[in-house]
């Protein structure tokens, strides 16, 4: 077990595909994903914490993926009213020591609650508004983490689309 530096609570966790990074979302502001190094698991080591204007509400979950090679963290941001709407962050972890936001959107209605990436493609649970599919990399639209392409939503009547699983 460990302690998160300045967590008030965690949110969700993962751990990379490679089995070399463990990522701990926490929530509340500040709103940060803390990213330990699982070189020796019984004792993760903190590599680095990171958080910016765009994580201040709180980071409810953290999804690794891995897009052409390149690890990503898909953070959803829990909103803290109108000056702070839900939204949906994208970190690029190729430095795990030196993680950088490489793209931002202001989604869900109101929670943007989980997500879910699989060959290139980003599966977002919108909570109301149902769950969109994103191309990063695999939809063939030439979209990017840095630059996704909507490929479609899925709505949902009288349902809080809460996870994707593949």
């Amino acid at each position: 077990s460990l302690l998160v530096p300045g967590a008030t609570t965690t949110g969700d966790v993962d751990v990379s595909d490679d089995g070399h990074l463990l990522v701990v979302a926490t929530e509340y502001a500040p709103g940060t994903i803390a990213i330990y190094s699982l070189a020796d698991p019984r004792h993760p080591s903190l590599l680095d914490q990171f958080s910016n204007d765009q994580t201040y509400g709180g980071v409810h979950t953290a999804e690794l993926g891995r897009v052409n090679g390149k690890l990503y963290a898909f953070l959803c941001i829990d909103p803290t009213g109108n000056a702070n709407p839900a939204r949906l962050v994208i970190v690029d972890l190729s430095v795990p020591t030196a993680p950088r936001q490489a793209y931002v959107k202001i989604t869900g209605s109101p929670y943007v609650h989980d997500t879910f990436e699989r060959d290139g493609l980003l599966f977002v649970a919108l909570w109301y508004g149902g769950m969109d599919i994103w191309d990063i990399g695999g939809g063939g639209t030439g979209g990017t983490p840095e630059s996704p392409h909507v490929l479609g939503n899925v709505p949902m009547q009288h349902v809080e689309v809460h996870n994707v699983w593949w």
